[in-house]
């Protein structure tokens, strides 16, 4: 499928039935005009996170609990794009983009996946911590992270994802926002600025 193609198939998910009943799309339900328009202005969605700060008393373990989140999104651009619109971002903004460097050996494939990852450098998106009483809670662990490196098996899986043909040029980019609890969609959140780059590229 070509990459034109591969944005109007997500923009049309993005409102199917399919994805509204997505469990792990709750948060994002409000957020798809936005990120529709940040398909169309040429990155095509394969994750993404709203920044949002939860806490809360879990009855099972009976502790209060925090989670804390940065806002980022995950996808494909044509690589001539990806390379100027990181760059503005990178420049002239208070948020982080780059490429994610595709790995294609079966030596790295295994350890990624038997999760020997301790000498790639990774980014925490989502940290979280409980605590007997109803404290602020302030040892926050790591729960969710970012990786720069990731195997071609992983971009391939994300490539179908996005409706793309492996064999498509184009590249899988991170921009996330270093803020935690700074909601994507406010006006100096992380999908208001993304657009900005697009238009500026």
């Amino acid at each position: 499928m070509k990459f034109a193609d591969a944005q109007r198939k997500m923009i049309q998910y993005l409102d199917s039935k399919e994805f509204k009943e997505r469990e792990d799309a709750e948060d994002t339900q409000s957020s798809v005009p936005i990120l529709q328009e940040i398909i169309k202005g040429g990155i095509i969605t394969t994750g993404s996170q709203e920044g949002i700060i939860s806490t809360g008393f879990n009855p099972d373990s009976n502790r209060y609990y925090r989670i804390e989140e940065r806002a980022f999104i995950i996808g494909f651009m044509k690589l001539e794009q990806a390379h100027v619109c990181m760059n503005y971002i990178n420049t002239y903004t208070d948020k982080v983009g780059f490429i994610v460097r595709s790995e294609p050996s079966k030596e790295f494939d295994k350890e990624f996946f038997e999760g020997n990852t301790k000498a790639l450098s990774s980014i925490p998106v989502t940290v979280s911590g409980t605590s007997k009483t109803n404290t602020v809670i302030k040892t926050l662990s790591p729960d969710s992270r970012l990786q720069n490196v990731v195997p071609s098996s992983v971009v391939d899986s994300e490539k179908k994802l996005a409706h793309l043909n492996k064999s498509d040029l184009s590249v899988l980019v991170t921009i996330f926002d270093p803020v935690y609890g700074r909601k994507a969609t406010s006006k100096t959140g992380l999908y208001n600025v993304v657009i900005d780059a697009l238009k500026a590229t």
